[in-house]
C-alpha cells in the first residue's frame, strides 16, 4: 500500500497472536507511511486465560499492547469452538474495535508460511 503525500494513512486493525508472525507484520505495517495500525485483534480462551493460538497469557498480551501503545480487542472462544463460533466471535470483536477506533476497512494478518 502506498499513499500519495497528501493522503491520510489507511487505518488498519492487525490480527495479533503475540507471536513472531504477527509481530513481524506489525513492524512491517508500522514502517509503511501509508498505513496506521489502530488496534490489535486476537482470540482468547477464558478457560485458560490465554491467547488461543500461542497460549500467551492475557496479562502478557495486555503488557504487549501497552508497550505498543495500541488497544487490544479480544474475541472470546471456548476451547471446543467450531468455525461458526470463531467467525461470530471475531465479527463481534471487530465491531467493538470499530466502535472504539472508528470505521476500519482493513484487517491485516501476518503468516510466515504464506508467500
Amino acid at each position: 500500500m502506498s499513499a500519495k503525500p497528501h493522503d491520510a494513512p489507511t487505518p488498519v486493525v492487525l490480527a495479533y497472536s503475540g507471536g513472531k508472525d504477527s509481530t513481524l507484520a506489525l513492524a512491517a505495517l508500522r514502517a509503511d507511511a501509508a498505513v496506521r495500525v489502530v488496534g490489535l485483534l486476537t482470540t482468547v480462551s477464558p478457560a485458560h486465560d490465554r491467547v488461543s493460538i500461542h497460549g500467551i497469557r492475557r496479562s502478557i498480551l495486555a503488557a504487549q499492547a501497552r508497550a505498543l501503545e495500541l488497544p487490544v480487542f479480544e474475541a472470546t472462544l471456548d476451547a471446543q469452538a467450531d468455525n461458526d463460533a470463531y467467525e461470530s466471535a471475531w465479527s463481534v470483536a471487530f465491531e467493538r474495535a470499530q466502535q472504539a477506533v472508528g470505521v476500519v476497512h482493513h484487517l491485516a494478518y501476518g503468516d510466515l508460511y504464506l508467500t
